[in-house]
């Protein structure tokens, strides 16, 4: 390798970016580029696309754009550089019976897609990772990355949404083991007249009518 110029594996293959993602940023130095004396510098042909600090290139729009590694002696390599949004979008509903303190994971209830499905990358992304969990009442219902708890009586909806706007929607209802019957106080039982209670010894008084009238 002459002074002042650089070798590199590069092989011309594209550097692709994902905006929002770990895949939003790529370090141009694992391409190989390398100079026995003076040093490589990386710059974007649109800051607007992708920026460079160092060697490292990061996405800051969805388009395309070309980095210029440039050897000590002026030799230039460009870079393609394709930088990706990808949008989750989530789709489920479900109603849910939950009892007082229950809890449980929403996380296998909703389906997740990463849009444009078309682009390779797409199955490689983790859309799930990208929903936002909100409970309407947290008083009801809280939720943490898809695993709800009940707090308290009542209904409550949890959703799930997507960057694209979609929402996968859960309804929570008080589970019957939750319901309590009300105390029946037993009344007065009256004889003939509304004004007249059954004695003991009526005739008419059944056993527990006995019982009741007893304590009268």
């Amino acid at each position: 390798m002459n002074e002042g110029t650089f070798e590199s594996d590069y092989t011309g293959e594209p550097v692709y970016l994902v905006l929002g993602t770990d895949q939003e940023t790529f370090d141009l130095a694992t391409l190989g580029f390398s100079s026995k004396s003076g040093k490589i510098t990386y710059v974007s042909a649109d800051n607007s696309i992708a920026r460079v600090q160092g060697s490292v290139v990061k996405g800051v729009a969805e388009g395309r754009t070309a980095i210029e590694v440039t050897a000590p002696n002026g030799d230039v390599v460009n870079v393609l550089v394709y930088v990706y949004e990808f949008k989750s979008h989530a789709a489920g509903e479900d109603e849910l019976w939950l009892t007082m303190g229950e809890a449980m994971s929403l996380r296998d209830k909703v389906t997740v897609t990463v849009i444009p499905t078309s682009h390779p990358l797409s199955d490689k992304l983790d859309g799930m990772a990208d929903l936002t969990w909100v409970s309407s009442n947290e008083g009801v219902v809280t939720v943490l990355d898809g695993n709800i708890v009940t707090t308290g009586t009542g209904t409550a909806n949890v959703k799930a949404i997507g960057t694209d706007g979609s929402e996968a929607v859960f309804l929570r209802r008080m589970s019957l083991a939750m319901w309590k019957l009300p105390m029946l106080i037993p009344l007065p039982i009256l004889s003939g007249s509304l004004m007249t209670p059954i004695s003991p010894r009526s005739p008419r008084a059944s056993f527990p009518q006995y019982l009741l009238a007893r304590r009268m």
